[in-house]
């Protein structure tokens, strides 16, 4: 992306991929791990649980662990929107087999998980440069906190790297 105007441009990025999971039908969401690659202490940043708006406040997830246990209902209230994350890679993993996909989430300020309600059938792996609106919002851009802000001439790139393995 380049701005070639003569005004800053402010923006926010996301990516919204979704993975089948579990994998196959011989296998239940309990099956299944998030894994972070690295041990990580993520600050979840709390979203309404009907608007998704951001609250303002924010919570310790856990403390210097790396995985997640997958089980149907633990979407109920939406999404868990993480910040501070020091790993590289975000994955799903099914325990007995190893077989996973790892997104790269290196680099991106926030990293969301979310599936729908009730019975997991996918999970969504998020990197996101910037947040929702808060309940608060004016709607103006420029007010929005956590907004990317490209100066005119200046261009951004990003990219997502997924790994499939079996």
């Amino acid at each position: 992306m380049e701005n070639d105007g003569d005004e800053v441009m402010p923006f926010a990025f996301g990516y919204h991929p979704g993975f089948l999971c579990p994998f196959d039908t011989a296998h239940k969401a309990e099956d299944y791990v998030l894994r972070f690659d690295a041990p990580q202490t993520p600050i979840v940043v709390e979203t309404g649980e009907n608007d998704g708006l951001v609250t303002g406040e924010t919570r310790v997830y856990f403390e210097n662990e790396t995985d997640i246990p997958l089980y149907d209902g633990m979407f109920d209230h939406d999404s868990t929107c993480f910040s501070k994350l020091t790993a590289k890679r975000f994955s799903i993993v099914e325990r007995q087999t190893g077989r996973r996909v790892d997104v790269d989430v290196e680099g991106y300020p926030y990293v969301l998980m979310w599936s729908a309600k009730g019975a997991v059938r996918y999970v969504c792996i998020e990197p996101w440069h910037g947040l929702p609106d808060t309940r608060t919002a004016s709607g103006v851009w420029e007010e929005k906190p956590d907004t990317v802000r490209l100066a005119p001439g200046e261009s951004w790139s990003t990219g997502l790297a997924m790994t499939f393995a079996r």
